[in-house]
């Protein structure tokens, strides 16, 4: 199961095609029954600079009001938890004013800005300060006392809170930023104090009439245009968040990263291919909607690594979503238009295949790769057993110990395939113990991947094995710098030595 070059570069194509419709799509939604949930960023009139001083004033008086009335209920009762301190805090904290990291920086130069802090004006962190302080059975003393402190934050910050608006407004060197929904209405919970590089950020990071669910409702027309055409039947899954197109030949999956649901979830919609979209409206290429920022002028090696990593995680996505899945993946990067592609079960699982499939590993040790050479080989074990629809696992439990990488059956679970790597020296020990972890895990085909002179010592070891016949193990033992192996079973040769 699996698509031909010219069916991925179709899909990229088409995936590439509904990406720049998205993007350069303007207001995609005027009207929608979500628009009172969509909220921009604006600087603040005179009016709503009032509207927040109001709100702030309210959810103070609020909070005294559940002091007072916790406090009298502890007088008379005392306390059996701390959520009614919980309460107070939760109805003070609905006002959350806040300034940007540029403005707490100049706290170094008091005579510019003196009514910033550095520390924050929210209360998160002092109640779980309070938990820790009071411990689970608090006594009425402590609980007093922890009321009293309370209000005195709660009454600093409100006149902290209060001379931030307030001096900000009398500063044109601060912007005071409110949020609104798309009809006008002020949010008046939500204050930001920015300076002039910040305002502009936040203030041009959605265009006058952002769409009506944001990247959300960007992503299903993304992957509408897609279904179009590839000539399917499209449907966006809001429970499981990615998108179904339905095909004569089987559905896809289009989602954002690797999909976010158990197996059974995704393998319930009978998927032929899972599309992974990495890096969706990225502000790189968003420009029409996002804020563009260039990187500086950088050194060529650097770009480069930047790209190789790039690459990696690319590939690591598409490998981790069809290892998971038992599906063929495609991952796209929207922001280089790069893919990778991992196919699952194109090769009919026969042991004859299994062999002649390890024994083509194209794989070079360096002489100062170490470990890497190792992890290297049982990843590319790992992607020879999706080829044959087989689900790899590294680090298998095998009684006490592990195989590197084992193959298991899609369906019942059994394990086909066991791969120990063992490079390096390779004493008598070792490999009699790598031997006797491949008899216990009992697979259909056990593998032993060594490298050089080691090869013929432990075909020596093979041979005088008495466990190896005694459990009558089918045991396959590659040199891979030789590109030489042999085939036994108890003991005896199935396949002779063969070589490239």
């Amino acid at each position: 199961m699996g698509l031909t070059e010219k069916s991925i570069l179709a899909v990229v194509e088409a995936l590439k095609a509904s990406k720049e419709y998205v993007y350069d799509i303007a207001n995609i939604c005027k009207e929608c029954e979500h628009r009172s949930h969509v909220f921009r960023w604006v600087r603040a009139e005179d009016d709503d600079i009032e509207e927040v001083l109001r709100e702030l004033r309210r959810s103070y008086r609020l909070a005294l009001d559940k002091e007072q009335r916790l406090a009298e209920q502890i007088e008379q009762h005392g306390i059996v938890s701390l959520f009614g301190i919980d309460e107070v805090i939760r109805a003070f904290r609905r006002c959350h004013v806040r300034d940007c990291i540029h403005l707490r920086m100049v706290e170094r130069k008091p005579r510019l800005a003196t009514f910033y802090w550095k520390e924050g004006t929210t209360l998160e962190g002092w109640l779980r300060d309070v938990r820790l302080w009071l411990g689970p059975f608090p006594s009425k003393e402590d609980v007093k006392r922890c009321m009293d402190e309370l209000k005195k934050i709660m009454e600093r910050t409100y006149e902290e809170l209060l001379m931030k608006v307030q001096q900000s407004r009398r500063n044109e060197l601060v912007a005071i930023l409110v949020k609104k929904d798309l009809d006008g209405n002020l949010r008046r919970n939500e204050v930001r104090l920015l300076c002039k590089a910040c305002e502009e950020s936040l203030v041009n990071r959605l265009e006058m009439n952002p769409p009506c669910e944001g990247i959300n409702c960007l992503f299903k027309h993304f992957v509408a245009k897609f279904g179009e055409r590839i000539g399917c039947r499209t449907r966006y899954v809001d429970v499981y968040d990615f998108g179904v197109l339905e095909g004569k030949n089987g559905n896809i999956i289009v989602s954002r990263g690797r999909p976010n649901q158990p197996t059974k979830n995704v393998l319930m919609f009978n998927p032929k291919l899972i599309v992974c979209i990495q890096n969706f409206f990225s502000s790189k290429l968003a420009s029409k909607y996002l804020t563009y920022r260039s990187y500086p002028t950088e050194d060529p090696i650097v770009r480069w690594r930047r790209r190789r990593k790039a690459e990696e995680r690319l590939r690591d996505l598409a490998f981790n979503c069809a290892k998971e899945f038992l599906v063929p993946t495609l991952a796209y990067d929207c922001e280089t238009n790069q893919y990778a592609y991992v196919p699952v079960g194109i090769i009919e699982p026969s042991t004859i295949k299994i062999v002649e499939k390890l024994a083509s590993i194209e794989y070079t040790i360096g002489s100062t790769e170490g470990s890497d050479a190792h992890d290297n080989i049982a990843k590319i074990c790992e992607n020879i057993g999706l080829e044959f629809g087989l689900r790899p696992i590294r680090e298998y439990e095998v009684g006490s110990g592990r195989v590197d990488v084992a193959w298991l059956d899609k369906d019942a679970g059994a394990l086909k395939v066991a791969i120990e790597v063992e490079l390096g020296t390779l004493m008598i020990t070792k490999i009699t113990n790598d031997l006797w972890k491949l008899c216990e895990a009992r697979p259909e085909l056990g593998v032993l991947i060594v490298e050089g002179d080691y090869y013929k010592r432990v075909l020596e070891r093979v041979a005088k094995s008495e466990i190896i016949k005694k459990m009558g193990l089918r045991l396959m033992v590659l040199n891979i710098s030789e590109k030489t192996y042999v085939v036994v079973r108890g003991g005896v040769p199935l396949i002779a030595e063969r070589g490239s």
